[in-house]
């Protein structure tokens, strides 16, 4: 039920009118079309397109049965958005049990920004779902669950890079298994406290260093072909980023080095826990109850059990937006975190929450009381993690009456488009005859050729004022071009960019002010 609410929740918002796309959307849109006509995204300028490889496949298979629209586009990132709530459930339970794991469940489902993001046909739903079924199937470490752990992994790193995290947390665990194993091996067993016994974890692993007989074969087999799988489907990734690169402008691997610089830089911390705080204030400090749980706490870390392993990949994502980006604290990253920190927080609240209450009460247990102090507690932290208000704004915001692409309704078939996002107009009109843009193209256009044109539609690219009048105005005397401007030039943070579109709109006979904010212009040439 919880899922089909999450499901409505996300629908409710979509627009019913087409062009309310992203240039990133728009781009996958384009691979998923590409995949149709040639089974590979290969681009209509001949690159081909491997990042979000599962996606984009289920992007096509979308578009064969529903033909190519914005709902078709998004259809498969509702699916994974809303099959991201029982997911998280799953992990929590495994976690810390059934109260704790709903209360995380009924967080990732009314997440602000989990829910807007489900909105848009890219990576980040796919990706998120694979990814917390990867760590549940680690987690669990049952018959069979090491090639499905395995097989899952895959399917996140296929849906988006960022999944590489998951590979050094999967390597801790297996690490802190192992010595655990040894160290159980090597010494005599010792009564259990009150705070192990009551500690809801998952069974340890049957992974234990110099186990004889047929269980310890399978178990370690097992662990060799889950590294097997997980380290060859990493290979081929980085092979299919390297080799199939487009030769830029700027070189193939312009876009590694825009985006990845470490450094240890303790404001990029500031910043994505600020994210992070301003999505769910509440989460953090609750999440910070699972450091100091016990020594038992401290055993099942080195385990792999309890909320380590979501603790662990909280740290990843934290460690990298801050320390391994050239911009630090973006904010799309830290989207990965929210499943994860949900579940340690809710986990960590129901474990050590009634212990502080006692505290504070000034007494030593709670006794029978120490059951409704725990759901008290998840209430809360579900009830100040929520935010209706923002959820019923964000709906509003996407309830656009018509786009850029109703305005260009009546462009004849050989008119020119010319465009702020070539692949935007690509995708909804067919083709994109020139590029405006006057900065940070080099990535994005072919080396050694001229005039420039860009990697994923051949659309030529205007960087100034003459070359506006060399390659559009002089070869096209008498033709009518449609302009598609992100905004009113004022708004340009650019100057160069600002100064090129305030010349097309003085050239044009026809100005069209979408509801969506585009600016469509109809110029005579």
């Amino acid at each position: 039920m919880l899922m089909l609410v999450a499901c409505l929740v996300r629908a409710g918002g979509l627009p019913a009118v087409q062009g309310t796309m992203g240039r990133d959307e728009a781009r996958l849109a384009l691979a998923g079309q590409a995949i149709l006509h040639h089974g590979v995204p290969v681009l209509s300028d001949g690159f081909v397109y491997t990042r979000g490889l599962l996606p984009a496949y289920l992007n096509a298979a979308s578009f064969l049965v529903f033909g190519s629209s914005d709902q078709a586009a998004r259809l498969s990132d509702l699916v994974f958005a809303s099959l991201l709530v029982p997911a998280v459930y799953r992990l929590g339970r495994l976690a810390g049990g059934h109260c704790p794991a709903i209360a995380a469940a009924i967080i990732v489902a009314f997440s602000p920004p989990l829910v807007l993001q489900a909105r848009e046909a890219w990576l980040y739903s796919t990706f998120l779902f694979w990814l917390v079924m990867a760590l549940g199937w680690l987690v669990r470490d049952g018959p069979g669950d090491r090639p499905r752990a395995a097989l899952a992994a895959l399917a996140a790193l296929f849906s988006h890079e960022l999944a590489v995290l998951w590979v050094p947390v999967a390597l801790l665990l297996d690490l802190g298994r192992y010595w655990h194993s040894r160290r159980k091996n090597l010494t005599p067993p010792a009564p259990l406290s009150g705070a192990e016994r009551g500690e809801r974890a998952t069974p340890l692993p049957p992974l234990r260093a110099g186990e004889g007989g047929r269980g310890g074969e399978v178990a370690w087999r097992s662990v060799a072909l889950f590294w097997a799988i997980l380290l060859g489907g990493v290979a081929i990734l980085v092979v299919l980023a390297l080799t199939l690169r487009a030769q830029t402008l700027g070189g193939p691997t312009i876009e590694f080095r825009e985006y990845l610089r470490p450094s240890l830089d303790l404001r990029g911390v500031q910043l994505s826990l600020g994210i992070l705080g301003g999505w769910h204030p509440w989460l953090l400090p609750a999440a910070v109850l699972a450091l100091p749980l016990s020594r038992g706490g401290w055993r099942s870390l080195l385990a792999g059990r309890g909320v380590a392993p979501c603790l662990l990949m909280v740290c990843a994502v934290i460690a990298f937006n801050s320390f391994g980006l050239v911009r630090r604290g973006e904010s799309r990253y830290m989207l990965a975190a929210i499943p994860f920190l949900a579940v340690v927080a809710a986990v960590a609240l129901d474990r050590v929450g009634p212990s502080i209450v006692a505290m504070l009460a000034g007494l030593r247990r709670l006794g029978r009381a120490r059951h409704l102090t725990r759901l008290v507690l998840l209430t809360l932290l579900v009830a100040l993690s929520l935010d209706p208000v923002r959820l019923v704004a964000d709906v509003r915001s996407r309830a656009v009456g018509d786009t850029w692409v109703q305005a260009l309704a009546d462009r004849a078939p050989n008119d020119l488009v010319v465009s702020f996002a070539p692949t935007l107009t690509s995708y909804y009109l067919g083709r994109t005859d020139f590029w405006v843009r006057t900065e940070g193209y080099t990535k994005y256009v072919w080396a050694n050729r001229m005039p420039l044109r860009d990697v994923h539609t051949g659309a030529v690219v205007i960087r100034n004022q003459a070359e506006l009048e060399r390659l559009l105005l002089e070869p096209n005397r008498g033709r009518t071009a449609w302009v598609v401007l992100a905004g009113d030039p004022a708004t340009e943070t650019s100057l160069p960019m600002r100064a090129l579109a305030q010349q097309l709109v003085s050239m044009a006979v026809e100005t069209r002010r979408p509801s969506d904010g585009r600016l469509v212009l109809r110029l005579q040439l």
